[in-house]
């Protein structure tokens, strides 16, 4: 049996064809890249953005978290000092009322 072989047009309709269909694909392809492109770098954004915000309010609850221990302890140092002066202002009174007992005995 003789093998039958294309001939030259049928084998240029087959390249032709082949061509055609690859262009499309890739074309059909790049456009999908694209898509999908835009779609990751949309979600990437907000991944960021999220992560920025995140970060930013971690750091300003820590700055609160700081400032609201500086403030106890400056709340905890001035009531030390009122209670250093109010015991100054007794020991005051003692020594007072010790010394003028003592002058008239």
């Amino acid at each position: 049996m003789i093998p039958i072989e294309p001939s030259n047009w049928e084998l240029k309709s087959v390249i032709e064809r082949n061509y055609a269909e690859t262009r499309e694909d890739i074309i059909d392809l790049k456009t999908q890249v694209a898509r999908d492109s835009a779609t990751y770098a949309a979600q990437l954004e907000r991944y960021v953005l999220t992560a920025v915000y995140e970060a930013q309010r971690a750091a300003m609850l820590e700055r609160i978290a700081r400032l609201e221990n500086q403030a106890e302890s400056s709340r905890a140092a001035i009531r030390g000092a009122m209670y250093a002066a109010a015991a100054s202002v007794v020991a005051s009174l003692i020594v007072a009322v010790v010394t003028t007992v003592l002058r008239t005995s």
